[in-house]
């Protein structure tokens, strides 16, 4: 474990160099433990691969005095990969056509059908291992390996929102539309950011996402009740065996 200043309101604790979910488990209990930290000036903790960065006021404390607080609550965490709940959230994607143009090309690049490329895409629970590029945008690792393939040579220039793709050994969902290289291979039509939702955020670092293939007329039906503000995101909480 390595701590260090990252600029004057913020520290960078590195605990591990893989990005793998043993060292992800690591992140995660750290965030949680520094979370119930109600006696330290924290104002932001994030997550991400291997790295926990911890905004703080150094008005009230130092880096030193920080630094010395933290390998305390460090020594002091429980890192032990026991059973333990895990958040599943159930996304329905449509694959293939307008909704996912680079499907055909993917299934053709790495050698199988089509409808195994979706057998595997949704056969995997994915581990949002952190929040970045884009507001809400899941960095998803699972991905199996027979479907990774290298981000497009040339980017769009406009990738709709909730389009589901995979560049390199990573899948993703883009939560708002942005231009992207990811190789695109299907859409949900449920919002990753919606400020209508108390919290505006559907995903964050630690949960899991599940997909699941819905044709076109159930992707328009979910569509219209996300308008109307009548979907329900099925979201539940399973039990999942030490990896």
């Amino acid at each position: 474990m390595r701590i260090d200043p990252f600029g004057d309101v913020a520290v960078k604790i590195e605990l591990g160099t893989a990005i793998t979910r043993d060292t992800h488990e690591k992140v995660m209990a750290l965030h949680s433990a520094l979370h119930h930290q109600k006696d330290l000036p924290i104002i932001e903790i994030v997550p991400s691969y291997t790295v926990l960065t911890v905004y703080y006021n150094p008005l009230e404390l130092t880096f030193l005095e920080l630094k010395e607080k933290l390998l305390q609550i460090y020594e002091e965490t429980s890192f032990m990969n026991d059973s333990r709940n895990k958040t599943i959230v159930h996304l329905p994607v449509c694959y293939g056509g307008e909704a996912g143009p680079d499907l055909e090309e993917l299934a053709t690049y790495v050698g199988v059908d089509v409808s195994e490329v979706i057998q595997l895409h949704a056969d995997q629970d994915y581990l949002v291992y952190m929040i970045g590029f884009l507001p809400g945008f899941p960095y998803l690792g699972g991905l199996d390996k027979r479907l990774s393939k290298p981000r497009r040579s040339t980017p769009r220039n406009d990738v709709p929102a909730g389009s589901v793709g995979i560049a390199g050994a990573q899948t993703g969902v883009y939560s708002v539309a942005s231009p992207g290289g990811w190789n695109i291979i299907g859409r949900t039509p449920i919002p990753l950011v919606d400020r209508r939702r108390g919290e505006p955020f559907l995903l964050k670092a630690g949960e899991y996402v599940r997909f699941y293939e819905v044709d076109l007329a159930e992707f328009k039906v979910i569509q219209d009740q996300v308008e109307r503000d009548v979907y329900e995101v099925r979201k539940g909480v399973e039990r999942f065996e030490t990896y």
